[in-house]
Order: C-alpha cells, then structure tokens, then sequence
C-alpha cells in the first residue's frame, strides 16, 4: 500500500540558516544559502513577479543594493527553472507543488519496461564478472553496432575491470546496458529502463551493482569521492574532475593504505543501525595525463596501459590488487577531508564548518535515491556535524599522506 502514496517532491531541512532541499524526482541535493532560502520561502505558498521577488526580498534582508538583489533573483528564478522547480503563470512564480507519482522512481528521466521487454539488438564490447562484498554479478556492455556510440562505455568497461574476478565464476545477478543509438537501455533485477539521458543510464547501471553487492546494507547516496583506510579509521575525500584526487588516492594506495574507491563510492544504513558507513567501490584507478610521470615510479606497468579517451578527457585506468582488509563490511567514516592540488602550494589544513562540507560534497557530485527518507538525510547532516571536516590544499604527496596519518593516530 505504501508504495501508492503520493509524496511532495520536496522535502526541506534547515541546517545553519540554509535550507537543504532534497529533489526526490531528480534524485539530487541542493543547498540554498540564507537569501535564497528566503526566495524559497517567499514561493512556497504565493505566486511572485520577478519585481515583486526583488522588492519584498530588498525589505527583508535590508541594507543591501537593491539592484544586486534584483540581479540574484532574476538568476535564481533562471537556475530554479531549469531544474523545473517552478510554476509559471502570466509571468508569475511560484514553488512546483507536483507529487511524486507511484510507481515512477525515476521522475520522467527513463521509461520502466516490464521484466521479460527484449532488448535492442547490439554487439558486446564488454563482459565482465564482478566481485564486490562478497557478492557476484554480470555486467555486459554493449551498442548497436554502427559508428558513433557513446565512448562512456570504453571509460565504464575501464573503470569496472577493478572489481573483475575469473570470467567462469558463477553470478548471482546479471545487468545489461546497452546503447541503442537512440537511446540507451538499463537491464537490472529490478527493472528495465530505457532513457535519453547517458549519465542518467551510466548511474542506474552502477546503482544496479550497489544493490546487489550491498542489498542489505540501506544504499541511500553515492558520492563522487575517492576513500582510502588504515586501522585508525576510514578517510572520505570527495572532489570534482580536476582537483588531483585519483593522483592522491593512487600514492596513498602505493604507500600502505587500504584502497576503497576513486571515482564513486556511497553512503548506507541498514534499517536496525543507526550510524551511516561508507560502501566500497573499488574500481579501476583513473590517472589522467599529468599524472602518468608522477606515478611511473609506483605503478611501473602504468606506461603499457591502453590509454582510454572520454568526453574531451583521457586517462589510464589501473585495476589495484584486492584483498580482504581493503573491504571491510562497514567501514565507519573518520573525517571528511576535501583535497586540492596547487602548483607549489605548501601543504595546509584547515577545518570547515559542517554547513561548507555540505555545500562542497554536493558540488563535487551527490546523488539521493527516488525513495530515500526525510530522515536519512537527517542522518546525513548528523553525520557532517559530528564528523571532523577539512579542505587540504597541497603541492608534495608525501606531506599529505603524512598528514592523514597524523589525523587517524
């Protein structure tokens, strides 16, 4: 029965004078800061003109110019109506007040088809067995057979040889994604999709691998975040493309630390627990370009790696040895550390407040699920606040390895 009831598609938390506002029908996490999060109020309830907007939130804020206040609204209602959060009438705006339907999970993003649906016909490019928390399944890659499908395949077929065991072990679960042309075409346990949206069909393929390794253990978010341990406790480092993550993670894992994930891992909480834990996703490291010189020494069998090109991105993909110790079952999170890499920048440290770790670990890439909890997100505040949170700066690798280490003793 529950699976029938309608749900708003917001839900709305304040946390430190913001307003964090979960999307349930595009699955993502926003974080407004104070002003906007009186717009929100503002369009709760009332439809506004842009004038209307600037001049009410002019009187509220008070001592500000009214003609950067006018500015901010105006690219506000222009950002929030692309996400379609907004009614608009007669040049009017007000809060989008559609429900969440039943039975669509995947807000308008991708078509369900019934279980026993065939698939377009393709060709396999990839067929790979897959070993993660002691569970097995079968990802097999594939595409139409004529030019021009998408070269994201190559970068997933790349990524997922991490978790690649022998081919004749037996699968609990078998997954399909399949590029069309047209379109591309999700087979799960769970469903068959189809959808318009390549970085929507990537995800539903690796939330597909989560729920099968992790059934148990309540997936309710993954990050774009690499994770690495040591017994003093596990060290969370989301980041956007670019910031030198996966060349971190890669000498951290060179030196002595557990290897977790590099390009995505997630967030779970079984039903009887109340603490969140990190679920490993090992997958094959990525070392762009710049890193390739830097890492030789660690890596020596990096040079003869095929070099795989993404979007207007290329990088070599290292599948690291696997051992037990480098998936504990429930990793518990230590610190929340987000690493930047700047040419002779001396290596600096330096805590952030819970509320900049939110705004950052969205920016660097946070996805909820359709059906996630107004109170796991909660949990997940609770969890930035009672988690020690940094931004690391660095230049030298070894300084801030040693800096890790400092923290988890």
């Amino acid at each position: 029965m529950s699976e029938n009831i309608q749900r708003p598609r917001f839900s709305v938390r304040l946390f430190q004078d913001h307003l964090v506002v979960n999307d349930i029908l595009r699955q993502e996490l926003h974080v407004l800061n104070p002003t906007a999060s009186v717009l929100w109020v503002l369009l709760e309830d009332n439809y506004y003109d842009a004038d209307g907007l600037s001049t009410t939130l002019t009187q509220l804020v008070g001592n500000v110019d009214a003609a950067v206040v006018d500015d901010d609204v105006r690219a506000t209602l222009l950002a929030w109506s692309s996400l379609g959060w907004l009614d608009i009438a007669n040049s009017c705006y007000r809060l989008d007040r559609r429900v969440c339907e039943p039975g669509d999970p995947f807000g308008g993003r991708a078509t369900r088809h019934p279980p026993a649906t065939r698939l377009p016909d393709y060709e396999i490019i990839g067929d790979l067995h897959l070993s993660l928390n002691q569970n097995s399944c079968r990802v097999i890659l594939g595409h139409h057979g004529r030019p021009g499908f998408s070269d994201a395949l190559f970068r997933l077929q790349a990524l997922l040889a991490g978790l690649a065991t022998e081919s004749g072990t037996d699968s609990n679960f078998v997954l399909r994604l399949i590029d069309a042309g047209d379109q591309f075409w999700i087979d799960r346990p769970d469903a068959v999709l189809s959808t318009h949206d390549e970085s929507f069909a990537l995800a539903s393929l690796v939330t597909g691998i989560f729920n099968c390794a992790y059934a148990e253990d309540g997936l309710f978010a993954t990050i774009h975040a690499a994770a690495v341990s040591k017994p003093g406790g596990t060290l969370l480092l989301p980041g956007a493309s670019g910031h030198g993550k996966s060349t971190l993670t890669a000498y951290l894992a060179a030196h002595g630390w557990n290897y977790l994930g590099d390009d995505i891992v997630a967030l779970g909480q079984k039903s009887s627990a109340e603490e969140i834990t990190l679920l490993p996703f090992p997958t094959a490291l990525g070392l762009k370009p710049a890193s390739w010189p830097i890492m030789q020494a660690f890596y020596p069998e990096l040079e003869k790696l095929p070099i795989i090109p993404y979007a207007d991105k290329q990088a070599r993909f290292i599948p690291l040895p696997r051992t037990s110790d480098a998936e504990p079952s429930q990793p518990c999170i230590r610190a929340v550390i987000f690493p930047s890499y700047a040419v002779g920048q001396d290596t600096l440290l330096e805590a952030i407040e819970p509320i900049q770790a939110l705004c950052l670990l969205v920016e660097s890439g946070l996805t909820t699920g359709s059906s996630i909890e107004s109170k796991r997100i909660d949990t997940l505040l609770e969890l930035l606040e009672r988690t020690p949170c940094y931004r690391i700066t660095y230049a030298n690798l070894s300084e801030v390895e040693q800096t890790f280490q400092t923290l988890l003793s």
